[in-house]
């Protein structure tokens, strides 16, 4: 959402590349050497039900990949 109140900001690369902010406005890459490596995972808890044990497998494979990748995830 663009509320008007700043010319520019740092927001996350997955947000900028979403539908409604790609045609919005410009944006630059901070170079990933200029900061410390942001590890993110998922965790699947042992009382977890079929469908979360689903979706986590479901992460693992190449349509999630392709999906994380088209929005700047693992960069």
């Amino acid at each position: 959402m663009q509320s008007g109140a700043a010319d520019i900001g740092v927001i996350a690369l997955s947000i900028v590349l979403s539908d409604p902010m790609r045609s919005a406005g410009r944006y630059w890459v901070i170079p990933p050497d200029s900061y410390p490596r942001m590890e993110q995972g998922a965790a699947l808890l042992k009382r977890a039900g079929a469908p979360a044990r689903a979706f986590h497998e479901w992460l693992r494979g190449p349509e999630a990949r392709g999906i994380l990748d088209k929005y700047g995830f693992g960069r």
